[in-house]
């Protein structure tokens, strides 16, 4: 195409000169021929429809090769972000499991310290229920036959009536007790 265009405009400015035509007479007009031509067809989408066409094929292509490589660095990113929210996933499992470990000994530390302060409270109890009663005794005279019956009357009901309210708290110990033995047991399985 360009060398027939080429071909075209020598023969229409020169035309059978040429044959005739001394060496290198023809020099500066071929020069600006060859000049214009090549401006010309440098840019061969602005002469060629198929080579414009072929040209924005191109941009194309490369637009989809750009964006197919964003694609696959975005799944390298997104692989990375699953394996991290795996690796978290499997702390967090192991933070919950240590967390309720540390739940259950504060619980079994918590129930210990009840049982202690229990058994100290029904120990002081029993040496002041004792005193009590050891007190009474030896605050009495020495029953005789006809009184024996009153002193003892006397002695029942004041043990009664200090053993009523040790009844419920010892009631209330071993329930508190054995609620937490069976938490025990249920934390343990």
């Amino acid at each position: 195409m360009c060398l027939e265009e080429l071909q075209r405009q020598f023969m229409s400015q020169v035309g059978q000169k040429a044959c005739t035509a001394e060496s290198e007479q023809y020099s500066s007009l071929c020069r600006n021929l060859m000049q214009v031509l090549c401006k010309k067809y440098n840019d061969l989408a602005t002469v060629d429809k198929l080579a414009a066409v072929a040209k924005k094929v191109e941009n194309v292509k490369v637009v989809m090769q750009d964006n197919v490589d964003v694609a696959l660095q975005n799944c390298v990113k997104l692989e990375n972000i699953e394996k991290q929210a795996e690796e978290l996933q499997q702390q967090a499992g192991v933070f919950k499991k240590n967390a309720n470990e540390l739940k259950n000994k504060m619980r079994c530390k918590e129930i210990k310290l009840k049982l202690c302060i229990a058994f100290i409270i029904l120990s002081v109890l029993g040496a002041i229920i004792g005193i009590i009663v050891w007190q009474v005794k030896s605050n009495e005279p020495a029953p005789s036959p006809t009184q024996a019956p009153t002193t003892r009357r006397r002695l029942m009901h004041s043990v009664e009536s200090v053993a009523e309210p040790l009844e419920h708290l010892v009631a209330s110990v071993v329930g508190s007790a054995t609620t937490a033995m069976a938490q025990q047991r249920h934390l343990r399985s």
